[in-house]
């Protein structure tokens, strides 16, 4: 068994509709501290995308992006990191797009009291979608497990230094 992650998780459903919206592609969501099992899980947290669905907004593939994460890995700072992706289906009768989940996970502090998303089509463009849901899981990490991990994988250069050649 893998104990650097805890066994129970904590999963928060956020429906597009109750977020606040900047009228462009961020809506923000204030999370009450009930929403979290337990207030004395982890020291940190990584977040993914397990489940939702959107409303036929547009035709456009919709890229979900989360912010305040620990590690961005978005070199475009336009646009938040990618959590996931909701693929345009024409032939369906009332959620229009399919979530693909993709395994991305991002470390974050533990039960964020805020989470902000922003959603975007594939050709980078701004859009924001109100009619939907998506369900973000929290897998906790402790803090020796997190520094073990980062040790474990730390760089170690193959040649000695000075090296010459």
């Amino acid at each position: 068994m893998d104990y650097s992650k805890s066994s129970i998780c904590d999963y928060i459903t956020l429906y597009f509709a109750d977020g606040v919206s900047d009228g462009v592609s961020l809506l923000t969501f204030n999370i009450p501290d009930t929403a979290y099992m337990n207030n004395s899980r982890g020291d940190y947290a990584l977040v993914s995308l397990v489940d939702g669905g959107v409303i036929k907004n547009s035709n456009d593939h919709i890229l979900v992006g989360i912010k305040n994460i620990l590690n961005n890995s978005s070199p475009n700072n336009s646009l938040l990191p990618p959590l996931g992706h909701f693929v345009n289906q024409n032939n369906a009768t009332d959620y229009k797009h399919k979530l693909i989940t993709n395994n991305i996970a991002y470390l974050t502090p533990p039960r964020p009291p805020q989470i902000t998303l922003e959603t975007f089509g594939q050709d980078k463009s701004k859009k924001l979608v109100t009619n939907g849901y998506v369900t973000l899981k929290f897998d906790y990490l402790s803090k020796p497990a997190l520094i073990k991990e980062n040790k474990d994988n730390a760089f170690t250069s193959a040649f000695p230094q000075p090296y010459s050649f």
